[in-house]
């Protein structure tokens, strides 16, 4: 879904060696499915309305990040204008 972790993420995992190469390939005896990146899947996320659907991808876009400083934070994500519509 997010394809390849960035290179700078890979460099601090302490478990690196075990799952990646050096040039940050996979080599883990577990399989990766083959994914479909996130944006190939945004149309069949959700149904409803297209403004509807733009605030969900948003709020997904949100949360879904490699980088944890990338990410919305809980207040940010608690405060969204996709979870304020549907939880009120």
């Amino acid at each position: 879904l997010l394809g390849q972790p960035p290179q700078a993420l890979l460099a601090h995992a302490d478990l690196r060696s075990k799952f990646f190469s050096e040039s940050g390939q996979w080599t883990a005896d577990i399989p990766i499915p083959e994914s479909t990146p996130f944006e190939a899947r945004e149309t069949a996320l959700i149904e409803g309305n297209a403004e509807d659907r733009e605030a969900f991808l948003r709020l997904m876009r949100k949360m879904i990040q490699w980088e944890p400083e990338k990410r919305g934070t809980a207040r940010e994500l608690a405060e969204d204008e996709w979870i304020l519509k549907h939880t009120t």
